[in-house]
């Protein structure tokens, strides 16, 4: 459980700093990463999007 808060931690810092100097087919490419779809399982079974 420690281990996919911290990747969840880690990845929103990573994607809070990129985005503002991303164009919109980069974060659509971003989207479509197994790091991304991690993230939103992850996020999901940890209960962070509620």
């Amino acid at each position: 459980r420690d281990a996919a808060h911290h990747f969840l931690r880690l990845f929103d810092k990573g994607v809070a700093r990129f985005t503002p100097e991303a164009s919109d087919a980069e974060i659509t490419e971003l989207a479509n990463t197994r790091s991304s779809r991690a993230f939103m399982l992850l996020g999901r079974v940890a209960g962070t999007f509620d």
